[in-house]
Parts: structure tokens; sequence; C-alpha cells
């Protein structure tokens, strides 16, 4: 939400850009809105291009630097990640065929292009579940879709849970899935990773900053379902990587915490107030 502040204050600002819309706009708008706000977007995030400006990814810095801000105004500084009170727990205490997605149910989350993939997991693990928690306004569609690709008695729709229940999904899952096609992060990666379920996701902007390919998750080109798919098998069924993934992914998640992000938004703030 864009508050224009450059058009009327001189005081040191600094500016906190999340992600980019782009190519969202045509998902969840119609025509001429989406158009509108397509064409528009890189002429609001010029305006603030002598501001100081925090990106939570190198992807977002990257769109940035597209839209004409230079790169000496842009710091990356990633989210930090609220840490569950409980150890990771074992693979003989997950549930087995069982993929966990936390995700509001929106177009550009991607669910609808994980149900392609999950109809081809089917086709050898009959027996697969995924479990989706949240809700939003495209649950209607995603159940149809789900039925169409008779994929009914595979997908769960769990609405939305408490942070110890989301943990608790996230704990118990094989592994999890987030395929959503553009973010600025993907802080429920890294939830998930906290407790050691590796994440399976697209290569796009967002999820390529928060997944360490081949390290804590697995990543596919945008938008192979057959490759999304064969990536989820893997970690259905290969124990050694799935430990491998699962020991780097808890590491991972402790680098995100909120004190790191905080020391650096200090720093950022004493370089804003210095350079006024």
């Amino acid at each position: 939400m864009p508050w224009l502040s450059p058009l009327y204050s001189r005081a040191p600002r600094i500016t906190v850009i999340h992600q980019l819309v782009r190519e969202i706009f045509f998902d969840e708008f119609p025509s001429p809105v989406s158009d509108l706000g397509f064409a528009l977007e890189p002429l609001v995030y010029r305006l603030y291009s002598r501001s100081r400006i925090v990106a939570v990814s190198k992807s977002t810095a990257h769109d940035l630097r597209h839209c004409g801000i230079l790169e000496k105004n842009i710091e990356v500084i990633e989210p930090g990640c609220s840490i569950p009170g409980f150890p990771p727990m074992a693979l003989s205490e997950r549930w087995p065929e069982t993929i966990g997605c936390v995700s509001r149910l929106v177009k550009y989350k991607g669910l609808q292009l994980a149900f392609k993939a999950l109809r081809r997991i089917t086709d050898g693990r009959p027996d697969v579940r995924l479990l989706v928690a949240g809700s939003g306004p495209y649950q209607q569609q995603l159940s149809r879709t789900a039925e169409k690709l008779g994929l009914s008695k595979n997908v769960s729709f769990l609405g939305s849970l408490s942070d110890q229940d989301k943990f608790k999904l996230y704990g118990k899952s094989r592994v999890a899935i987030y395929p959503s096609y553009r973010e600025g992060f993907g802080m429920s990666i890294i939830e998930a990773n906290s407790v050691g379920t590796p994440v399976v996701g697209w290569n796009v902007p967002g999820s390529r900053d928060s997944i360490v390919d081949e390290a804590t998750g697995l990543l596919a080109p945008f938008p192979d379902d057959e490759a999304f798919a064969d990536h989820v098998n893997r970690l259905l069924s290969d124990d050694k990587k799935w430990f491998n993934l699962s020991n780097r992914a808890c590491e991972w998640a402790q680098e995100h915490s909120w004190e790191k992000s905080a020391k650096q938004f200090e720093g950022t703030i004493e370089t804003a107030l210095a350079e006024s």
C-alpha cells in the first residue's frame, strides 16, 4: 500500500517492500484494472527512488532494480521466523504419504497447479494425502478442480489453523509444498523448515530465496507439474535424501531469527538518519 510520502515529506524515509505484484494483477483483478495496475506499478516504485528501500529478498531487490531503483538505495533484510517450542519430529513419527500446505486460498498461490502435480503422484501412490490449511475466496474453485481431477479423496481442506496446529501439521507431514508463483520471501517455507520438513516449490521470486535447492528443499521449473510431482515423489520415497534436506532445513530456519532482522533494520535506521 503506497503512502506516497515522498510527495509531502522531507523527513528521512525507509520504504519496506515485500514483493511486486506484476502478473498477479491479471489473476486477481479484471481488465482494465489489471492492465492499469500492471502499467502503473513500476512508476509508483520510482517515486521512492530517493528513499532508502528495504526489500525482503534478493528477488524483490532484483525486480526493483528493473523498475529503475538504484542498487545503492536498496538493502535486503530477510524476515525472521517464529520458531515453535518443540523439536522436529522424527521421520518414524510422521504421517506416511502425507503432504502439508499452509496457504491463503487465492489464485496466485498456485494450488490449482499443485493439484495437477498431485494427480500425477496418485498414479503411483493412490493413498497420498494433501492437507491444505488456510482460507480464502478461491476455495470453492479449488474444491471443484480437485473433484474434476479425481482428487476428492486425496485433498483435505482444513480451514484456518492456530499457530500451534500449523506447526503440528508441518511437523507431521513428510513433505510440504509451496506452489505460489510469486512471493516476497515465502515465510511459510521457513516455518516448515523449522520443524525439519523439506519443501518443494517453483523456481520463482520468493521461493527461490527461501528454498535452497537440493539443500533445504527442491525447486521445480515453473510451471512444469511433472517436475514438481517428481520432486515430491522423491521426498516421499528417498529416506536418505529426506534426512539430508531435513537436517539442513532446520539449520536454515535457525538462521532466520527476528533478532538478526532487527539488528539489520536498526543499522538501516541509523544510516538513514546519518544521511539526512
